[in-house]
Parts: structure tokens; sequence; C-alpha cells
């Protein structure tokens, strides 16, 4: 990535840090998250949406999804609006 912009990686990662409040990482985890999320919303398995936010352990995918939308995703349920 940070070839791609032109500059070295620790350059990149204190630019967006700056820019954006969080790590390049961090970024990443929660986009990640949030398309399993997208997917539990479309009634995908928990194992599809494990996999498509690139988690090979469904413990680890669990922690980190509960950690960022305060559910296990088997729990997931959207809000009625």
């Amino acid at each position: 990535l940070a070839k791609a912009c032109h500059s070295n990686p620790t350059t990149l990662q204190q630019e967006f840090q700056t820019a954006f409040g969080i790590s390049i990482a961090h970024y990443r985890r929660e986009y990640r998250l949030q398309l399993a999320r997208n997917a539990l919303l479309q009634n995908h398995s928990v194992g599809e949406a494990a996999a498509l936010a690139g988690y090979n352990n469904p413990e680890c995918f669990s922690k980190a999804f509960k950690k960022l939308f305060g559910r296990p995703p088997s729990r997931y349920r959207p809000t009625a609006a």
C-alpha cells in the first residue's frame, strides 16, 4: 500500500493515523467486520460471514465481532426501525 502511495510504511501509517484517528490495521479489521455484518443481515451463515471477513478461526471472529458490535454474530439481529 505504501508503495502504491509513493510513501514508506512508517510515514503512511503516521499520516493515516493523523488523518483518521485509527491505524490502518484497525480500519481494515473494522471494514472486514462490517462486510461480515452485512452478510449476516442478508441471512448468510456465521461461517460464511467469518470467511468473508477473512477469519479462519470462528472463535476469533466471534470475539472481534462482539467487541465491535456488542453482540456475538450468532445472536446478531438488526434493530427494528
